[in-house]
């Protein structure tokens, strides 16, 4: 079978005029055929429906076909970013597999290698001893790309407490200074919404510490009464004029805002050279659920 088109915008006004010039033209046809002239000649009615097609098609054309038209392209730019992003990522973690575990579990091969190798029994103990030390280096690497990849702790234990311990991450691996406020109350989100605002915190978080060189943060997380609102501040460089730069139109800044317009939501960034960037994401009518 073949794959089956989207129909294009163009297509669809097209559609829309030459049923709108039927429908008129039959209208016209027999109407004037009981009024009190007896009939109508066919050309008046054909030349009433052209104009009545002329005048709708720029209405069409700017209010309808022009939006969707921008919309496709948008959208069809935001599918190619996300698979250049995956394969960026896919790149990204098999260096770091190499580079951190294969490095790590070649060091610990090594050293079960020196103990079986020692001369005398202290030898072998101060091998294992520094076996133990790049095993448990090794599970923390383990550890941390996992939670780079996954959400189990935003799964199992809900928004809040993910978000509390991201902030504790970043904050731990990067020296930043991170205030966080979290007021969401008892009980849990629907999962899309939390995967959604976790996504946009963890994007905010790594572009204020990689591309902004942020030294305080300041996230507020809380519910605002039938809405779940988001807010990362931070105190560095900005984003940059360029809408091409590396925190202005990225790929990071449309995930987050395609992110919550999905969710019905709204997405907002304010930002100058001179007073950092805050970042905004409000998710209106997050239903809470009972926490099981």
């Amino acid at each position: 079978m073949q794959p089956v088109e989207a129909i294009s915008p163009i297509r669809v006004l097209v559609i829309v005029l030459v049923v709108a010039f039927g429908v008129e033209l039959a209208f016209m046809i027999f109407a004037e055929r009981d009024g009190p002239t007896g009939g109508r000649d066919f050309l008046v009615s054909l030349l009433d429906a052209l104009f009545v097609v002329a005048a709708l098609w720029p209405v069409l054309w700017i209010f309808v076909v022009r939006p969707l038209r921008a919309t496709i392209a948008e959208r069809r730019t935001f599918l190619d970013r996300t698979l250049a992003i995956q394969e960026e990522e896919r790149s990204r973690l098999a260096r770091d597999l190499h580079d951190e575990l294969g490095q790590a579990q070649t060091a610990v091969l090594l050293g079960a290698r020196s103990i079986m190798n020692a001369a005398t029994l202290a030898d072998a103990k101060i091998g294992a001893e520094k076996v133990v030390q790049m095993a448990a280096s090794t599970i923390e690497s383990s550890r941390r790309l996992a939670r780079g990849l996954a959400t189990g702790v935003l799964t199992d234990l809900g928004l809040a407490v993910a978000a509390d311990r991201l902030c504790e991450d970043v904050a731990s691996a990067s020296g930043t200074a991170i205030e966080r406020t979290i007021r969401t109350g008892s009980g849990r989100y629907d999962p899309e919404i939390e995967i959604a605002a976790y996504r946009v915190l963890q994007e905010s978080l790594n572009n204020a510490v990689r591309h902004a060189q942020a030294t305080r943060l300041q996230v507020v997380l809380e519910d605002t009464g039938g809405s779940l609102r988001l807010t990362v501040s931070d105190n560095g460089v900005g984003m940059p004029r360029d809408p091409s730069g590396s925190r202005g139109g990225g790929f990071g800044i449309q995930g987050m805002r395609q992110r919550v317009l999905l969710r019905d939501g709204a997405f907002s960034i304010m930002s100058s050279q001179a007073g950092g960037t805050v970042i905004s994401a409000t998710f209106p009518h997050a239903r809470k659920r009972t926490a099981s």
